[in-house]
């Protein structure tokens, strides 16, 4: 139960910051994997060890239940599992609209998932234009691929679409803002400017004084660079930083968002 509770743990933490089945899976797997395997390989040897006692009703249930811990870790939980899940694909995030609203902390990614283009539980047919332009913006394949990027890099990066909404940030992002992305989720521009704290570096320029990078990249459409003060909020330290954010653009020149990066100088 216990290897259980903890890949699927991990998987749905995945599925929150990244919503994509396979690479949910995949990545709950790779995390996991080991710490798994090495709790069932501790609990197999202690079940085996029974065996060196000189009762046989002892002797069989040692056996017995070292083989059951090594097939329940490798064949069901590496295998099965994972399997299973990867060929259900969005299925395995679906609820019945009474438990979405029972469990408000899942319902939020679990209601807004549609199978087969059908609106979800407890929505109407006059909704699925609303739908459907949502599951198009969420399914940008430059805004995809931009998440990604900040997922494996080891600065802190904020994504932002067009209205000024913070739509991803990773996890060295997370250290400076003090909380975590999956707890969040999108950031409105107000909550964002309340969250992410930042203030003029009297040794810039005076050129640079005043301005907002990110808005400066979505009004302008261009790259901009810039000095500030930075409140780090788990301790509340203010770290001087160098701010770079430049606007995303796609092949048919539209506008889709910007991104920030921060340098602690």
């Amino acid at each position: 139960m216990d290897y259980g509770v903890r890949l699927l743990s991990r998987i749905q933490e995945e599925y929150r910051r990244w919503p994509d089945n396979a690479r949910a899976v995949s990545a709950g797997l790779q995390h996991t994997g080991g710490l798994i395997t090495a709790a069932a390989a501790i609990m197999a040897a202690v079940f085996v060890s029974f065996a060196l006692a000189d009762l046989v009703v002892i002797k069989a249930i040692g056996i017995g239940m070292g083989v059951a811990v090594v097939v329940d870790a490798t064949v069901v939980r590496m295998l099965l599992v994972p399997a299973t899940m990867r060929l259900l694909g969005r299925w395995n995030w679906w609820a019945p609209a009474r438990l979405t609203r029972v469990v408000p902390a899942t319902g939020r990614e679990l209601g807004r998932l549609e199978l087969d283009g059908a609106p979800a539980p407890g929505k109407s047919s006059a909704s699925r234009p609303a739908v459907a332009n949502s599951l198009m913006a969420q399914q940008s394949v430059e805004m995809i691929l931009v998440r990604q990027l900040a997922s494996y890099l080891f600065v802190p990066v904020l994504v932002m679409d067009t209205t000024g909404t913070v739509v991803f940030y990773n996890e060295p992002a997370e250290r400076i803002l003090g909380v975590r992305f999956e707890e969040t989720g999108r950031i409105g521009p107000e909550e964002a400017d309340r969250l992410i704290e930042l203030s003029d570096d009297p040794a810039a320029g005076p050129d640079d004084a005043g301005r907002r990078p990110l808005l400066t990249a979505l009004q302008q459409r261009r790259p901009v660079h810039a000095r500030r003060w930075l409140l780090r909020r788990g301790d509340r330290v203010r770290l001087q930083v160098e701010l770079t954010a430049f606007p995303i653009i796609d092949q048919e020149d539209r506008l889709l968002g910007a991104v920030a990066m921060f340098w602690e100088r």
